[in-house]
């Protein structure tokens, strides 16, 4: 019931204190409701409690009270705990039904207040209002309670036994002859300390008692009993505020005593503890009786401010307690009034408890006299067994208190002895005297640590007078002195005490001339010094030193550039030193700076292109390479993200020759020239880690980047090292510089990736451009609607004709189409607007573009078609670049190629050809061809009708040049005799491919057509004669042209001639003639050779050579 819920604590405060009326003011019940579970908590206490006749019978309890005076409130603190650990042991005895069966113990709580006239005034009126009620007081742990009501009680015959008083005074039996209590008094500890006091070989002590009405007896007995053992006492006034703990330090330091015996109340310890450390005797050595824990931290009315916790703490560390054992130390014995029940399960249940209820209104503060409140309880059931069980006395004989019988009940008492929680406890045989009601227990011997805890050192058993060291304990006095001496040195200035002895005061503390010798040294204020030991004064700091805290030994150099400021506890700031932090900040940030810029730096690519053999890297900016400091002809590089496999490639290993600030030459691993025309107009160059820090420039530009970081660095330290900044300042300085440089730098990288280039720049107007004309583009089917027109091709290659130059469609696709589509994902064709084609374009992607583009522009104008009319299917434009595999279908027949090959509005294939025949060459292309091939061939195969009604007219492989198209013989003839010749020498066998599964697929589709390759190897000849015939047909048709428009103007020149010199005169004429004559004979002849020697002529020559032959004459006549 103790440990119930905060609800019912109301309750249950009110069941203990047995809702008499008379409850103490701080039990405030909090509503009507509180009353009636108080109510309810009786019955449940009554119902629950069965007693049982020494046979075992139940009975009906008889009721034996109790009147308890008790300080619930007070200046003592402990009365909570007696309440509740005296209920707790009365129920444990009632509920066992052992001691006293058949009886209740009832115990009537009524609050003293610690206050002697409450007490008693508290008695009389419970005597007086139930007047055979009460069979013994027990309680009144106040000693000062204690005196009046153990006055009282034997004129009432009232028994009497306190739980916890301790004053000496109440041993005295001619004034208190019938006063028993459970708690040994206070007057034991005068033979510990007299016994403390011999080991260490102290002969004189101190005496600083309380008030003399309560500490008076024991004072003057621990003066008899210490002279007995020799040693000398000199008492003083009482300690009963700051004034009279003053006296007693001066006469400790004018006696030069060290040790004293407080013999008083905390309040007065305070006070003397205080006024030690204000008068610098902090090692005074103290013996006093038990106190609470850490008492002199308690605040108190007078408290100097020098008398910190801490110092507090230190004075209090090495103090002597004394005082009546609370819990016994062979824990496992059983109680004698309680069997079954050791002190162990006493101790665990109150440590339990108090933990649990400490600072609530049951138990405000915890109390170890609450074990001499369980041992009161056990005497009073022991004493009352005795006189109920075995003296026969019966409940209404206790209750009358004849002289008797409270003279039995005396001898009684006094003859108990038992197993208790704090021990064994019994009293001295009756008669003996003074302390006869004193129990005959034992004391603790304890010592504060320097944590402030309590370390139990000894035990002292009152009965024999010995003193029982705890084994691995000693005691621990200040300086680690096994034996300190009684007396305080006679120091001089400049000294201060240590023990018996004394020291020079220590570096950075003084002791003025004429001050008291037992004074301890103090410590220089700030601003001031003492530099050696024993000084007796502090000298100030000069301008340009400073001591910031007490206690200095010398004064801190200020910063350079900072001055003392006025008392010389710190500097101020100056302007040196602002300018030095101000360098050293930018010194590292520039450093950082280029650390963060160059490391893991990448280099946009402008342009990749071969110039007279040499392969050169133009970059967006500088690239800041720099190997000639090494004598290096070269750097290692890397680049990526070029879409050139040969350049991405990462096992490839290059090396950079820098020839410009922002060019470079790309070399092999080697250090050789790269011959490969490999281009590009996108990817990074970088190098690797940590050539990209050793061969590059810093901002600075004469320094390698990494040896101008270092020196940055350092020559940032030397700054801070000159200008005596301060390691946080330094760190700021550092700190900031590289928080600065590390945003600079990510700052200054952002500026540099958003940036475009040209080519962007170019991509980005005519994506613009394309949306206006096609502002929704949407994705078409693949195949023949995703043609684009001759229109949309110039006007690609006239947008990006300055990048393009002379490269091939590999370069178009990767930097330009697939850049173009990227946001959309769509074909170039979709993006532009797709139309249906007409013209399926076989080419190679070597080809340079501008020559492609050529070649469909030429063919347009040879079949006589606007550019925006004719529409043509090419794979880069007509593909989704970003869906190659989807373009290529499942297989090859429904891939987008064939679709478009298959159209019906397909006219034929045009295939741009060179001079070295590169798509013949092509795995692809001769994929194309024979798609060509086989769709002419079942068209030859259908009726005329049929080809009418399926198809348009479709022409089949249409050979082109960027001079014209060989099959309507507008090419050059050199060309198509090339293509001829080149021909004869390809087997499409050997056609490549980039990906070996594509050609294995296509030659396995080429062999099922019939006649296989063979097939469609004779269509390509076929083709190449067809066109030279072609060639051939044009080219005699052109020269009978130019022969016949030749005659025609030497005719029409004769008549000229002829009316011109028939009108000049005839000496005119005949110079005519003649230089006409001398001119043609020096014309050379039209089939020498170039170094004049004449050419043999065949003796029959064809009409047409002399034909020409004569209208070359005739030219040349005409001319002159």
């Amino acid at each position: 019931r103790l440990q119930a819920n905060e609800r019912e604590r109301p309750a249950l405060m009110a069941w203990q204190y047995g809702l008499s009326g008379r409850a103490p003011s701080a039990l405030r019940l909090r509503s009507a409701r509180a009353l009636r579970v108080a109510a309810c908590c009786l019955l449940r206490g009554a119902a629950a409690l069965q007693c049982r006749s020494p046979e075992g019978n139940a009975v009906e309890c008889e009721p034996l009270d109790i009147l308890v005076n008790l300080p619930i409130t007070g200046s003592w603190t402990g009365g909570p705990s007696l309440n509740v650990s005296g209920h707790y042991i009365a129920n444990l005895i009632n509920q066992q039904q052992a001691m006293l069966p058949g009886y209740e113990i009832k115990l009537h709580v009524r609050n003293d207040n610690c206050n002697g006239d409450n007490s008693s005034r508290t008695f009389l009126q419970e005597v007086v209002d139930s007047p055979n009620k009460y069979i013994c007081l027990a309680g009144t742990g106040c000693s000062g309670t204690s005196k009046t009501t153990a006055t009282i009680a034997p004129i009432l015959r009232m028994p009497h036994i306190s739980w916890a008083s301790v004053a000496a005074y109440l041993s005295l039996r001619n004034d208190y002859p019938t006063f028993f209590r459970t708690r040994v008094p206070e007057a034991n500890a005068n033979e510990v300390w007299c016994h403390i006091a011999n080991s260490m070989g102290w002969t004189r002590l101190f005496v600083g008692k309380g008030e003399d009405t309560r500490f008076a007896y024991q004072t003057h007995h621990f003066a008899e009993t210490a002279q007995t053992s020799g040693i000398q006492v000199m008492l003083t006034t009482s300690v009963l505020d700051a004034e009279g703990a003053h006296q007693v330090v001066n006469n400790m330091i004018v006696q030069r005593v060290r040790v004293v015996v407080m013999i008083t109340y905390e309040y007065s310890l305070r006070f003397l503890l205080c006024d030690a450390i204000t008068k610098g005797i902090s090692e005074v050595l103290i013996l006093t009786k038990t106190h609470g824990e850490l008492f002199w931290r308690t605040p108190f009315e007078g408290r100097n401010p020098q008398c910190t916790n801490a110092r507090m703490d230190a004075v209090a560390e090495h103090m002597v307690w004394v005082g009546g054992t609370a819990f016994r130390h062979d824990a496992g014995m059983e109680l004698t009034c309680l069997p079954g029940t050791t002190s162990a399960d006493y101790r665990n249940w109150w440590t339990e408890f108090e933990a649990q209820n400490v600072g609530t209104a049951i138990l405000p503060v915890g109390h170890t006299a609450a074990a001499n409140a369980a041992d009161g309880v056990c005497m009073l059931t022991l004493a009352l067994k005795h006189l109920l069980f075995t003296q026969g006395v019966n409940v209404t004989q206790l209750r009358a208190r004849s002289p008797a019988t409270f003279s039995l009940v005396n001898e009684v008492f006094a003859t108990t002895a038992f197993q208790g929680v704090s021990g064994y406890i019994s009293f001295p045989a009756p008669g003996t005297g003074d302390g006869a009601g004193d129990p005959l227990g034992s004391l603790d011997v304890e010592q504060v640590q320097s944590d402030a805890t309590m370390l139990r050192l000894a035990s002292f058993d009152v009965p024999t007078k010995k003193l029982t060291k705890v084994v691995g304990r000693t005691f621990s006095w200040p300086g680690g002195e096994a034996r300190p001496s009684d007396s305080f040195a006679l120091c001089l200035e400049g000294e201060e005490p240590s023990g018996a002895h004394c020291k020079l005061c220590s570096p950075g503390r003084f002791k003025l001339p004429g001050a008291n010798s037992s004074q301890r040294c103090t410590s220089c204020q700030p601003g001031f010094y003492a530099s050696g030991a024993g000084s007796t004064i502090c000298s100030p700091c000069d301008y340009s030193n400073f001591a910031p805290k007490a206690g200095m030994a010398s004064c801190s150099i200020c910063p350079y550039g900072h001055s003392s400021a006025q008392g010389g506890t710190h500097c101020e700031i100056g302007v040196l030193f602002i300018v030095c932090a101000v360098l050293c900040f930018m010194l590292v940030t520039l450093s950082m700076f280029t650390l963060f810029v160059r490391a893991g730096r990448k280099v946009r690519v402008l342009d990749v292109s071969n110039i007279e053999g040499k392969l050169i890297v133009t970059t967006l900016g500088s690239h800041l390479m720099w190997h000639n400091w090494r004598r290096r002809s070269s750097t290692r590089v890397r680049l990526a993200h070029t879409a050139h496999p040969c350049l991405d490639d990462p096992h490839q290993r290059f090396r950079a020759r820098v020839i410009g600030s922002n060019k470079l030459e790309l070399l092999g691993h080697d250090g050789y020239p790269i011959l490969e025309d490999w281009v590009t107009s996108r990817g990074t160059i970088s190098q690797p880690f940590p050539i990209e820090l050793i061969d590059t420039k810093s901002v600075a530009g004469f320094l390698p980047s990494f040896p101008m970081v270092i020196v940055l660095f350092l020559f940032a330290s030397l700054i801070a090292i000159f200008g005596h900044l301060d390691d946080v300042t330094a760190a700021l300085c550092k700190l900031g510089g590289v928080v600065w440089a590390a945003v600079a730098a990510m700052s200054m990288r952002g500026r540099y990736w958003a940036f475009k280039t040209p080519i962007q720049r170019r991509l980005a107007e005519f994506h613009a451009d394309l949306r206006v004309m096609n502002p929704s583009p949407q994705e078409s089917e693949r195949g023949e609607g995703r043609a684009i027109n001759g229109e949309q091709l110039d006007q690609l290659f006239e947008t990006f004709r300055e990048f393009i130059k002379l490269r091939d469609m590999h370069y178009l696709c990767e930097n330009i189409i697939k850049p173009l589509t990227y946001a959309d994902q769509l074909s170039y064709a979709d993006l532009v607007g797709p139309s249906m084609v007409t013209w399926f374009v076989s080419h190679c992607w070597s080809t340079p573009f501008r020559e492609f583009a050529a070649t469909l522009h030429k063919h347009a104008q040879t079949l006589h078609m606007d550019v925006s009319c004719s529409r043509y299917w090419i794979c880069t434009f007509s593909n989704n670049q970003w869906a190659v595999k989807a373009e290529l279908g499942s297989h090859i027949q429904d891939s987008s190629f064939y679709l478009a090959l298959q159209s019906k509005h397909c006219s034929g294939t045009v295939m741009v050809i060179d001079g070295e025949a590169l798509p013949l060459q092509r795995v692809w292309c001769l994929f194309e061809v024979a798609t060509t091939y086989e769709r002419t061939r079942s068209i030859r195969l259908k009726s005329a009708a049929e080809r009418a009604h399926a198809y348009c007219d479709f022409e089949g492989l249409v050979l082109c040049t960027q001079t014209g198209v060989l099959n309507k013989g507008t090419a050059d003839m050199d060309m198509a005799i090339q293509i001829a010749q080149k021909l004869l020498q390809i087997d499409l066998r050997k056609a490549a491919a980039t990906k070996q599964d594509d050609k294995d697929a296509i030659l396995r589709l080429v062999e099922s057509m019939p006649g296989g390759l063979n097939s469609v190897n004779g269509f390509v000849r076929h083709g190449i004669r067809y066109a030279l015939i072609a060639m051939h047909d044009a080219f005699e048709q052109d020269f009978e042209q130019l022969v016949r428009m030749l005659k025609n103007s030497q005719s029409t020149l004769s008549q000229i001639l002829s009316s011109e010199l028939l009108s000049a005169p005839s000496r005119q004429r005949s110079s005519f003639f003649s230089q006409m004559t001398d001119t043609a004979q020096e014309e050379p002849s039209a089939l020498e050779t170039g170094d004049g020697r004449p050419v043999p002529r065949p003796a029959a020559e064809p009409k047409l050579l002399a034909a020409l032959r004569k209208s070359r004459a005739q030219l040349r006549t005409s001319s002159l």
